[in-house]
Formats: C-alpha cells, sequence, structure tokens
C-alpha cells in the first residue's frame, strides 16, 4: 500500500518579517560604521570621537538584528507527516522521529512566536506553530501520538489570569532596547553644531517627545481593549479592563469551550493579506461570546490550546449538565 503524508509549510509571512528587519538593522549597521569614517551625519552634528553614541545605538538594534535572524530561520523548511513519523526538513537538513517513539508534546511560550516540542528518550524536535494548516497537524498529531499529548493542568476554582512574569520579562527587555535607541537620538539630535555643547532646550524636548513614545507604546503592549484579567469560578466569569470596567458571563449559560483558527484579513502599512487568527471562545445561550486571542492568552503565560485545555477542564461538569438541560428542552 502506497504511504500517504502531508506538508506543511511554515509561515511566509514571517520570513519576510525576519528577511526585513535583517536588511533594515544591516542598513542601519551600515550608517553607523561610516559615521566615523564619512561623517555622513554632519548635517545632525556628529562628532567624529562620538563612538560612546554609536555604540548605544547599535547595542540598541542588536536585540532587533537576532530577532530577524531568528524569525527567518525558525520559519524556513517544512514539516512533513507520513504514517509512521514527523520530519523537519530545513536547508537541506532533515530531523525526523517517529510517533511511537514520542513520549510527551508540550508547548514553549518562549519562542516567538510559540513552538511545539516533541520529546522522545533520545532526542527532541521543536518548531513554530506559524505553519499552514495548523489545526490539521495538530488533529493528526493527537490521533497518531498516545497517550494524549496534550493534557489538562490541574487546575481549580477560582482560576486566574493575569500578566504573566515574562510577559513584564520582554516588555522591559523591548523598553531597554527603545529607550538606548532613543538616548543616542536625543545625544546626537541636541549638540550645538559649532560648540559641540548638549542643547539642553531641544535636549528637553526630545526627552518630553521620547517619553510620550514610551508612553504610547507601554498602553498599546498592555491592549486596552481587551481583558487585563480574568476570574473563573462555579458560578460566573469576570473580565476586567484597564481602565476598571468588567464584565460577566453566567456559567449557567456556557454552552461549549473550543479552540479555533480563522483567517482574518490585515492591512499594516499598505500591506495587506490573510494571517491565522487562533483563539479560544467560550459560547453562551443568549449572551455574547468571550473570546481570548492568542496573543492575550500568551500574556497571561499560557498557548491557546493549553488555555482551552484547562477551561475544559474546570467546567467538565458543568458543560455536560448545560448540555443535557439543553437536550431536554
Amino acid at each position: 500500500m502506497k504511504q500517504t503524508q502531508r506538508t506543511f509549510h511554515f509561515s511566509s509571512d514571517m520570513r519576510t518579517y525576519g528577511m526585513a528587519l535583517l536588511g533594515l538593522m544591516g542598513f542601519a549597521y551600515l550608517l553607523f560604521v561610516s559615521v566615523p569614517v564619512f561623517d555622513f551625519f554632519s548635517l545632525l552634528t556628529v562628532n567624529k570621537n562620538d563612538y560612546l553614541v554609536l555604540a548605544i545605538l547599535a547595542l540598541g538594534l542588536m536585540p532587533f538584528t537576532l530577532l530577524g535572524f531568528y524569525l527567518f530561520y525558525r520559519h524556513s523548511g517544512y514539516v512533513i507527516l507520513t504514517q509512521e513519523a514527523i520530519i523537519l526538513k530545513r536547508f537541506g537538513k532533515e530531523k525526523q522521529i517517529l510517533y511511537r517513539d514520542i513520549v510527551d508534546i508540550s508547548f514553549t511560550r518562549w519562542h516567538i512566536p510559540e513552538g511545539i516540542i516533541l520529546k522522545t528518550r533520545s532526542s527532541v524536535l521543536s518548531f513554530s506553530t506559524r505553519i499552514g494548516n495548523y489545526p490539521a497537524l495538530w488533529k493528526i498529531l493527537q490521533k497518531k501520538v498516545s497517550p494524549r499529548p496534550l493534557e489538562a493542568d490541574q487546575v481549580s476554582f477560582p482560576f486566574h489570569l493575569s500578566f504573566a512574569h515574562r510577559f513584564w520579562l520582554s516588555k522591559i527587555l523591548q523598553f531597554g532596547a527603545l529607550i538606548a535607541i532613543l538616548c543616542g537620538i536625543v545625544i546626537i539630535l541636541s549638540r550645538d553644531g559649532e560648540t559641540n555643547k548638549f542643547n539642553w532646550r531641544m535636549g528637553s524636548f526630545l526627552i518630553l517627545l521620547s517619553l510620550g513614545v514610551l508612553i504610547a507604546v507601554i498602553i498599546n503592549g498592555l491592549s486596552p481593549k481587551q481583558f487585563v484579567r480574568l476570574r473563573f469560578t462555579k458560578q460566573d466569569i469576570t473580565g476586567y479592563y484597564i481602565n476598571g470596567k468588567t464584565k460577566n458571563w453566567p456559567v449557567s449559560n456556557l454552552k461549549r469551550i473550543t479552540f479555533t483558527e480563522k483567517l482574518r484579513w490585515f492591512s499594516v502599512d499598505g500591506v495587506e493579506g490573510l494571517a491565522p487568527d487562533r483563539s479560544v471562545w467560550l459560547e453562551f445561550d443568549r449572551y455574547p461570546p468571550l473570546i481570548i486571542s492568542e496573543k492575550r492568552a500568551k500574556d497571561f503565560g499560557y498557548t491557546s490550546e493549553r488555555l482551552c485545555a484547562n477551561l475544559n477542564y474546570l467546567y467538565a461538569q458543568q458543560l455536560s449538565r448545560n448540555s443535557n438541560a439543553s437536550r431536554q428542552k
């Protein structure tokens, strides 16, 4: 009998983002190297001996350079699922593990974006979840691997979701890099062209402008239109917004909890296309659904899949009772 297989290609958008980021950072580094030699920034009154300023800018851009390389490398290649094994191919190299040898499947939230980790007793295979037709790949893995690859955590009521420590750490690193870049720019633009001294009037204006940019970035990073905290009890579910407002859903009306992936249309800086939108849906009778986006689940320290499993575990009895009551009507 002919062996059947399915191929899943990694997101080309993520590779494009990585290449664009690398190109932009490469251009920036060329400018930094050229400053002491050609004095390209003479209009900005940069002194040729200002190596400290250039070093600050270069170090501030280093995380973005590493991120660009990471996105490009991790989303190159493809995954093949055969009847007996899963194969990862990337840049002419191949890694394969048999389904029967897999002892654990888990998710890593430290990768950008999240990754699947398949472990055997002697090796590990990891790849990004940003892959074409990911729900189909996940369903195949669930059927091929025994025991069930994803088990719920032993959570209990009341169950709280709030920003994880990793969320704040990532924000601190992002803001640190941004502050380094802004400091370099402020120092450069605030130099007096004739005396080469710091212009406090210009410097104060740029510092205030930079603080405004940082505050805007912080608020945008918190996604104020989404819940910043969720509380799950046996009776109800409460969502808390950043402005202090709350929203409630009665558990007695809960119908189902599912993990979904839909293609949504996006437009960013004139670039348009379709992107996968993964989320956890809690559906209710006579109430609007509670939707926890993939990004917000990640901010809370969970993958969408594990969060869905945990919520189903919490409300298994209630979902069963609600389903029986609905059939009896």
